[in-house]
């Protein structure tokens, strides 16, 4: 398997297929989106440049966030079109937006899942430490 940390699989070919881990993670977790904690738990077994988040304490796992070093994404299971943000990208270039598209962004997008996991980003992004980002996280 290419996630496993002690797959057969060499560093280097890990890296060559990034589509390719990111089409099993995503797979993985559609299998175990109705056990969130389960779900959270795969983080011990994905290669080390990975790591996935989401909420824990809920029935099912619409949304989540995969990290793969300094860049992010949120993943959704659900068929709808959702407008940015969902990346690490998006996000930056939202916060250089006036506060208005902010407040457009959060009216059009309210559910709460698919906040947290923006908020995940905007703490990956920028950190808790920086205030702008505590500024933008404290909107959602």
């Amino acid at each position: 398997m290419l996630i496993v940390k002690n797959s057969t699989h060499s560093d280097n070919e890990q890296r060559s297929h990034p589509d390719s881990l990111h089409s099993v993670i995503h797979d993985f977790a559609d299998h175990l989106r109705s056990t969130p904690q389960l779900l959270y738990g795969l983080n011990p077994l994905i290669a080390p440049e990975f790591r996935l988040e989401c909420l824990t304490k809920i029935p099912q796992v619409n949304h989540y966030v995969l990290i793969e070093g300094n860049k992010s994404s949120i993943y959704s299971f659900l068929k709808v079109n959702r407008r940015p943000p969902s990346s690490d990208t998006d996000v930056k270039n939202l916060l250089s937006q006036p506060k208005e598209e902010w407040e457009r962004m959060l009216e059009e997008n309210p559910d709460r899942e698919w906040l947290a996991c923006l908020a995940q980003i905007l703490q990956q992004v920028y950190g808790t430490s920086d205030s702008f980002a505590l500024n933008s996280y404290s909107m959602l």
